[in-house]
């Protein structure tokens, strides 16, 4: 299907074609170049997709892969791992900080039951001490004397010591049997952002002989609160990385992270575990749920995109454009793309991105569109307004409610920002998502 062809297409279809087609087509053409330049560098002869977040990923790299056509290519394969399987392996215990970061993650929608699902650990095997200690893990905010009180007993830690050895068990089966870990020679490959599987693996089988931790490659490698140092070794964020430079340039994919994410993931739930089928690891995946029916009744407007996004491919991925330019060229040149896609869009792509939604998988109830199409005006209805800034697509929403003057205005705080103390940025993160009701943040 080309730009040309039309018939029988809504106006959602088409605009979200074009949104494939004419902008995030030369982006993913970008990462697939950068990803197969790098994998050659590193001598990887493997390239392994992380499940859901991966899924385009790996179609847009097989189909540039055909169209370039010399040279020996990587294999590719598609693997489920997920921040929730690996989660708890690497923890090995709950303390107090860690439940406290993950009770903050949505702000003040997140339940402890949500908060202990992020960090991997189930709610059967702990409901009698839940029950003991009168903590109701899926209404509201829990107390930080309940919380105390949780991680402090040691019937529950035990129990998530059990939990944690029956996980790392079965994920090392798994890695085993999809090859992850046995040599240098495979890349893991994934969105991003911050790196969070990849660390995991390496803290859960630190010193575990014939555990050879894999290489990474992200779209974007980006975390505002995490210190430099602490991205896994031997990573690469190719579009996007907070330690080449800290700009809004270098940002660009972190601000469309939300966008990004929604045209990748792949229609299936969440890898939440595995289990022994025979002789084979087999992954568990997160069934029906509120989350997933969203996610499934927008998957029409996600084929559009991506369907976009392989034309563009096809006719455009192996041109001279593309091969005779540099990393660094094609990299700008794609910042320079996103940038003005993540803080800049226009009616249609807004449109598009309304049709789209934000799913996390540890609250499988709930869903937000990416941005919220009823935009109050900020002067008129500023209450209103500043709820409406919880939208995951938080540029475009500004953009779609303020126009270009407070679009630019946006992008010149976060440039002030990204320069600013961890302190400072912290704090304004903090005032803003309070402001909102709700916070989000890529994970």
């Amino acid at each position: 299907m080309s730009m040309t062809d039309t018939a029988g297409r809504t106006d959602v279809d088409l605009a979200a074609y074009k949104l494939g087609y004419c902008e995030l087509g030369s982006i993913f053409t970008c990462f697939g170049h950068l990803l197969l330049r790098h994998a050659h560098q590193l001598r990887s002869n493997r390239l392994a997709f992380v499940s859901r977040d991966g899924d385009l990923l790996m179609r847009c790299t097989a189909r540039l892969a055909e169209r370039i056509g010399s040279g020996e290519r990587p294999a590719l394969s598609y693997v489920h791992i997920s921040r929730q399987t690996s989660f708890l392996p690497a923890l090995e215990t709950i303390d107090k900080q860690a439940l406290d970061a993950a009770l903050e993650l949505r702000g003040q929608r997140s339940t402890l039951a949500e908060a202990l699902t992020y960090l991997g650990m189930p709610l059967t095997p702990i409901a009698p001490i839940l029950a003991r200690l009168s903590i109701s893990p899926e209404r509201g905010r829990v107390s930080p004397s309940a919380i105390s009180l949780l991680v402090g007993d040691e019937q529950f830690r035990f129990a998530v010591r059990q939990e944690s050895g029956r996980q790392k068990t079965l994920l090392a089966a798994y890695l085993q049997q999809e090859r992850i870990g046995a040599g240098v020679e495979t890349l893991l490959v994934d969105v991003g952002w911050r790196g969070s599987i990849l660390s995991n693996m390496k803290i859960a089988f630190a010193g575990t002989s014939g555990f050879e931790p894999p290489a990474g490659a992200y779209f974007g490698l980006w975390s505002e609160g995490k210190p430099l140092s602490g991205f896994p070794t031997g990573t690469v964020g190719l579009i996007a990385d907070i330690r080449r430079r800290r700009n809004v340039l270098e940002a660009s994919a972190w601000f469309a992270a939300f966008l990004l994410e929604a045209v990748c993931r792949a229609n299936e739930g969440t890898t939440v575990g595995y289990e022994f089928r025979g002789d084979k690891v087999s992954p568990i995946l997160a069934g029906d749920s509120e989350s997933r029916r969203a996610e499934e009744r927008v998957v029409p407007v996600v084929a559009e995109i991506r369907r976009g996004i392989i034309d563009y491919i096809d006719e455009n991925g192996a041109t001279s454009d593309w091969l005779g330019a540099s990393s660094d060229q094609l990299r700008r040149r794609t910042q320079r793309s996103l940038l003005r896609l993540a803080c800049f869009p226009d009616a249609r792509e807004i449109g598009v991105g309304a049709e789209l939604v934000h799913t996390e998988g540890h609250a499988p109830d709930w869903w937000v569109p990416l941005i919220d199409a009823t935009g109050a005006d900020p002067l008129s209805h500023p209450r209103r307004w500043l709820a409406g800034l919880a939208s995951p697509w938080r540029a475009g929403y500004i953009r779609h409610t303020g126009g270009p003057v407070l679009a630019a205005g946006f992008l010149l705080l976060e440039s002030a920002l990204l320069v600013a103390s961890p302190y400072v940025r912290s704090l304004v993160s903090r005032t803003a998502r309070r402001a909102a009701g709700v916070g989000f943040r890529p994970s």
